[in-house]
């Protein structure tokens, strides 16, 4: 079955082209710092781990860990390797309450030089996974981790067929009665049949699929909680690989443990499933994809078959497609059958199919419609959102393309064998113009969901044309969020679980950080970004001292411009946090109120919650 295409469809209510930029706020922030004793456990690449996708895994890792079921309590491993908790009060002020877990030493010290830090995954209310970054595993019951209750092991894993890998995900469901519990790691591994057409084919990305079941499952209560028998342990039940040359931007699975989403510049496929043996598809048929391209782009010409008539020919504009078929002697109205659905076309000449399948792109139906003149038939396609298409009907090239006459004649002082002939039109591209956010992947970047139990891609979408600004969990049984970047705004889209459902759209538009995609890459030392849960800001922290708080607009009616005058009525404030340190930020976590940052030797807070301008206050421009 083939997969289909969902667009990324941004809400025009979450937008805003009267956007005016943010105000610097001058506005004092209250900032507070604690030591840590033991200092916090920071990982170095090796010299064997220097490939990019090395460093795009585990390069930036955040070792700042919040409690999504506890917002205000924070997590990080010192030197002892010890598990900290950090309690972040109203005023933003942090306290480290005390170690509720301590990693077992490595069992295998010569594995040292393989090593990738520890990283600590929040299942539910009571449940967390931890990785030693070797090879181990640890599921631990925390019990309420509002209460400062140390945490046991409840199972521990090292076995899993995989080693130097970080968690990335993991899910808890009941099914069948049993309680189930998936988890996502990801390791860089070296590849053993190099490929001399792929960068950095030495090495290839992996997705390691774990699912683990209890093996007595009585006391289940709710959703959220685990609860278990006393020495009653979880079992390794099924483990799936998912492999590419690049590692993910974006990773998590589905809430009930029936797909996977990955964002990636390059392709993930199933490899191995210890239930199911994967069935490697030869020549598989292509999907037809509609292309991310530039409005005034048109598509490549169609040729048909040597010695064979086309059967149609079509263009299309900015608004709409035409499609004209040559029809036989006496054929009328009555003979025509035309059905069309948002998605979908049929076209029919008596007995004849003339189209049939699913569209290149969505069509208002109200204002499609078709005609016969002069044995012309011509069917008129009216876009539902602005953009070229490649085809009209997907895996249909009996038609012939035909170039847009006003189309042409924009174009055609680009198409000549001489560099601007005439001297009187700019140069049509100036590489010293670009930004850094209008630099795009360099191949076809690609968000897909997978179905665990096909192998199969059921949704996808093109993201080549959109940065990865961030990825974040930002709320307690939900997945994690992906921040792109389109045009000059920075847009969150929440995924959600589809079941498989080929109607409905996994990515929806949940918030708008406007003019942020030009914000964040004006920052060169920029580390970390991230936002509060209720999208009220988002940060960028530098790699060492600075971080750039940027507020939604708010309602500010007394405000003024300085060189206008005129009144703004909505205020986006940017503040600027400057911490006393010379160490390097090794993570970071957004509040609604506060701003954590850690380094090796102290945890940084501040309260970005502050008060409105005054009534009559100018902010610098």
């Amino acid at each position: 079955m083939a997969a289909t295409w969902c667009d990324l469809k941004p809400n025009r209510d979450l937008l805003d082209h009267k956007f005016e930029g943010y105000k610097l706020s001058l506005e004092s922030l209250a900032k507070f710092e604690v030591a840590i004793p033991n200092g916090t456990l920071f990982q170095k690449l090796s010299d064997d781990q220097f490939s990019y996708q090395h460093l795009k895994a585990f390069g930036l890792f955040n070792y700042l860990i919040q409690d999504p079921w506890n917002p205000n309590f924070l997590y990080f491993v010192d030197f002892s390797r010890s598990v900290q908790q950090v309690f972040i009060d109203q005023r933003s002020q942090p306290r480290i309450s005390h170690s509720v877990f301590t990693i077992p030493n490595d069992p295998e010290p010569e594995q040292k030089r393989e090593r990738v830090q520890a990283s600590l995954y929040f299942i539910n209310e009571t449940a967390a996974f931890i990785a030693d970054g070797i090879s181990h595993i640890y599921l631990l019951e925390t019990g309420d981790r509002k209460q400062n209750a140390s945490w046991k092991v409840i199972s521990s894993f090292n076995d899993v067929g995989a080693h130097s890998f970080i968690i990335k995900h993991a899910v808890f469901h009941h099914k069948e009665d049993q309680s189930v519990i998936e988890c996502l790691l990801l390791s860089v591994d070296k590849n053993e049949h190099v490929d001399t057409k792929v960068k950095e084919s030495c090495f290839k990305s992996v997705l390691h699929w774990l699912t683990f079941k209890s093996g007595r499952f009585q006391f289940f209560t709710t959703r959220t909680r685990l609860f278990l028998p006393e020495n009653d342990s979880f079992i390794l039940h099924r483990r799936r690989l998912l492999e590419s040359h690049r590692s993910p931007d974006y990773c998590s699975l589905h809430l009930d443990g029936s797909g996977i989403f990955i964002g990636s510049e390059l392709p993930f496929k199933f490899t191995f499933d210890s239930l199911k043996p994967i069935v490697l598809e030869v020549d598989e048929p292509k999907v037809a994809e509609p292309e991310d391209m530039d409005a005034e782009a048109a598509p490549s010409e169609v040729e048909p078959m040597p010695n064979e008539e086309p059967a149609y020919e079509w263009t299309n504009n900015d608004e709409e497609v035409s499609v004209k078929f040559k029809l036989e002697e006496g054929i009328t109205k009555a003979d025509i059958t035309c059905k069309i659905t948002p998605h979908m076309l049929e076209l029919i000449c008596r007995d004849k199919t003339l189209l049939h399948g699913t569209l290149g792109g969505e069509v208002t139906v109200a204002n499609s419609t078709w005609t016969i003149m002069d044995r012309i038939l011509e069917l008129t396609l009216a876009k539902s959102t602005f953009g070229a298409w490649t085809t009209v009907v997907g895996g249909d090239n009996r038609g012939l393309y035909v170039v847009d006459e006003e189309l042409k004649d924009r174009l055609k002082h680009l198409t000549s064998e001489e560099w601007n002939p005439k001297g009187d039109n700019p140069a049509a591209f100036n590489s010293e113009a670009t930004e850094e956010c209008d630099v795009g992947p360099e191949e076809e970047a690609m968000l897909q969901r997978w179905d665990g139990e096909t192998h199969a891609v059921t949704h996808q979408t093109s993201v080549s044309s959109h940065q990865v600004v961030f990825t974040s969990l930002l709320n307690a049984g939900e997945l994690p969020v992906l921040c792109l970047r389109h045009d000059v705004d920075a847009l969150v889209w929440q995924l959600h679980d589809v079941a498989g459902s080929s109607e409905q759209t996994p990515w929806t538009h949940e918030a708008t950080f406007h003019a942020f995609g030009y914000v964040q890459a004006a920052k060169q030392n920029r580390k970390f970004i991230g936002c509060a849960s209720d999208f009220s800001a988002v940060v960028i922290a530098d790699s060492t001292r600075r971080a750039y708080i940027y507020h939604r607009p708010e309602a500010a009616p007394t405000v003024r411009n300085r060189r206008t005058g005129a009144t703004m009525g909505a205020v986006a404030k940017q503040q600027v946090v400057t911490v006393d340190t010379n160490s390097e930020f090794l993570g970071m976590v957004v509040t609604p109120n506060s701003l954590a940052l850690l380094t090796d030797e102290k945890l940084f807070a501040v309260n970005i919650r502050a008060a409105a301008a005054a009534d009559g206050e100018e902010l610098s421009t």
